[in-house]
C-alpha cells in the first residue's frame, strides 16, 4: 500500500522512528521525536489507530527513541535523550497497550554533560529489558546499560559497558537468548 503519514511535521526533528510490536494489542507502537517524544498506535494493517500521545514537555530537545514491547510487562518501554540548557539525561517511560503513560517518567542519569544514542532490548528469559544509552560523565565516555523488571522498576546500578573508540553513532542492541 501506499505510505500512511502518523503524525505532524515539526521542528526539532532529528531521530528515526522506532517502532514496536504488542502480541496484547495486536498491532504496533511507533515512538518518534520532534519538539518532545510522541507515540501513536498502527494497526497491523498500517493503518494509524488512535491519536498522537506526547509525554514529554514540549519544547524540550528530546532524540532517538527506542521503544520495545514487554510481555512481562503487559507495556511498552521508551527510552530516549533529553537536554535542556548544557546538560543532558537519558530517561525511560512505561505506556500501556494503549500507549498511556504508565507512572512518571524516570531518570536514569541525573544531570550528564552528553548524552545519545538509546537502544532497549527485552529479555524474554527473564521478563527484563535492557536499556541501553551513550553518555559522557565526569568527562568519561561511555556505552551504559541498566536492566528494569516488569514493574519497571531498576534491577540494579545502571553499569558502563564499555568505552568507545570513536563515534557514538550507529549501534544496536539485541537480545540472545543463546547467549
Amino acid at each position: 500500500g501506499e505510505a500512511t503519514v502518523i503524525g505532524p511535521a515539526g521542528s526539532m526533528q532529528e531521530s528515526c522512528v522506532s517502532l514496536a510490536w504488542s502480541e496484547e494489542a495486536s498491532e504496533f507502537l511507533a515512538v518518534w521525536s520532534f519538539n518532545g517524544v510522541h507515540a501513536r498506535r498502527i494497526g497491523a494493517d498500517g493503518a494509524p489507530r488512535g491519536d498522537v500521545l506526547t509525554f514529554t514537555d514540549p519544547g524540550v530537545w528530546t532524540e532517538q527513541p527506542s521503544v520495545v514491547w514487554s510481555a512481562a510487562a503487559r507495556a511498552y518501554f521508551v527510552v530516549f535523550m533529553q537536554t535542556s540548557g548544557a546538560l543532558a539525561r537519558v530517561a525511560l517511560q512505561r505506556l500501556d497497550a494503549t500507549g498511556a503513560a504508565m507512572g512518571a517518567l524516570r531518570d536514569l542519569t541525573g544531570p550528564i554533560a552528553f548524552a545519545k544514542v538509546t537502544d532497549v532490548a527485552y529479555d524474554a528469559a527473564d521478563g527484563a529489558v535492557i536499556a541501553t544509552w551513550y553518555q559522557v560523565r565526569d568527562g568519561v565516555r561511555g556505552f551504559a546499560a541498566q536492566r528494569f523488571g516488569a514493574d519497571g522498576e531498576a534491577r540494579g546500578a545502571a553499569a558502563t559497558v564499555f568505552a568507545p573508540h570513536g563515534s557514538y553513532d550507529g549501534y544496536d542492541l539485541a537480545w540472545s537468548p543463546a547467549t
